[in-house]
């Protein structure tokens, strides 16, 4: 908490209360949406997640929410908050959430604001019970010192960051569209037989590609340091089709250089929940060591371009394929020679390489969308580091 301001504490300018315990067996009364943990994202309410809790007339007043409400995370991501601004027209909370309400006005925009900053500089450390999971105990929660900025520049702070997240929602909400034109051209190109252009030819993806299917190397994951190879794994693909680690890793032996990533190829998961997953090699992620859960795929381009076998594994045909191919009495699993047996309606290469060029340019849009979306986040970071540490002050006159 900086001098700047005084200090206040959140159970000095919240009401915060923990929300109904969920208990199947005890649990009587009208059946009422409510809220969870999972529903609360950062500044965003995903209403789709609600659930159903019978709730008793006591229950109905204590945990009601109005609006202005603020939701925040208990355990899990501590912390995690966002706003109720009545996006149903009656909902509740359960007991994985603190519900904090003003007592006096304190901006809630604002709060949120310090939540998604204190997070960011581990700040919740000296508050939280650590378990199997971290929590946050309200007689904890409530003790954690607060900035008490005078209510003008409270609202000053809020609606300059207010004007941010707008930005950046926006911004968001361009990216999705511009995906799902994106993912709609993929499912009309491969949209059935009966659609196909003349001329398309049926065979087996293991008739197109330079070797057979090849499984990657069987080592573990290290720290990432100079002079060894970075590992990608399941974990690394993002469901987009990009390599997503979080943190890079890399791979430690001597038979590493052997399973390096070549342009062209792809890696697909081939067991677990992520089976079918896959990763179409960005020479712009540097060298990359595929590990032993992937298989690597080497098209021939004469037969198949990579680009255009990357967007057909991105259909409803081959994701139900892979439900039928992966189906065990155990954990789902594809091996190698089933991945060579995958069906294919293939045009000409010329074809092919021409529906690359076009998708290409379209992920470049998206790309683009993106680093614009990336420089806002960063602005808005920024922003938090000066307005909620006071070493930026705003007045009235200045947020007009």
């Amino acid at each position: 908490v900086t001098a700047v301001w005084t200090t206040s504490t959140v159970g000095e300018q919240f009401d915060v209360q923990l929300g109904k315990m969920l208990d199947a067996a005890k649990n009587v009364g009208i059946p009422k949406p409510y809220l969870g943990n999972r529903a609360i994202q950062w500044g965003r309410i995903d209403v789709a997640a609600r659930g159903i809790v019978p709730m008793t007339r006591s229950d109905l007043q204590r945990y009601r929410l109005r609006e202005g409400d603020l939701l925040v995370c208990e355990g899990g991501e501590v912390g995690r908050g966002a706003i109720w601004q009545n996006q149903l027209p009656e909902c509740y909370y359960q007991k994985a959430l603190h519900r904090l309400r003003a007592k006096s006005g304190y901006d809630a925009r604002l709060m949120l604001a310090l939540l998604h900053y204190w997070s960011s500089v581990g700040a919740f450390s000296d508050f939280v019970t650590q378990t199997s999971i971290a929590h946050l105990p309200r007689e904890k929660f409530v003790q954690m010192p607060l900035p008490l900025p005078s209510k003008v520049e409270q609202c000053c702070i809020g609606d300059a960051l207010q004007d941010a997240d707008d930005l950046i929602a926006t911004q968001e909400r361009i990216i999705t569209k511009k995906q799902a034109v994106k993912q709609g051209m993929i499912q009309r190109l491969f949209a059935g037989r009966s659609h196909a252009p003349s001329g398309w030819r049926d065979c087996c993806l293991g008739e197109n590609l330079l070797g057979p299917p090849r499984y990657g190397i069987n080592a573990a994951a290290v720290p990432l340091r100079p002079g060894i190879g970075t590992y990608i794994r399941i974990t690394d693909i993002n469901d987009d089709g990009r390599f997503d680690p979080h943190p890079k890793v890399g791979v430690s032996h001597p038979n590493a250089p052997s399973y390096i990533l070549k342009t062209g190829e792809l890696v697909i998961a081939r067991t677990g929940a992520s089976v079918g997953k896959s990763y179409l090699y960005d020479p712009r992620d540097g060298e990359l060591v595929y590990a032993g859960f992937l298989i690597n795929i080497a098209p021939d381009p004469r037969r198949l371009n990579p680009k255009f076998l990357a967007l057909f594994m991105q259909t409803a045909d081959y994701w139900n394929w892979v439900a039928r191919t992966s189906m065990r009495t155990g954990q789902p699993g594809i091996n190698g020679s089933e991945y060579a047996q995958l069906p294919l309606a293939l045009p000409s290469i010329d074809i092919q390489n021409d529906v690359a060029k076009k998708f290409a340019d379209v992920d470049q849009q998206i790309e683009a969308l993106e680093r614009r979306l990336h420089k806002s986040i960063a602005i808005k970071t920024a922003m938090m580091q000066q307005l909620l540490t006071g070493r930026a002050r705003l007045r009235a006159e200045s947020a007009l």
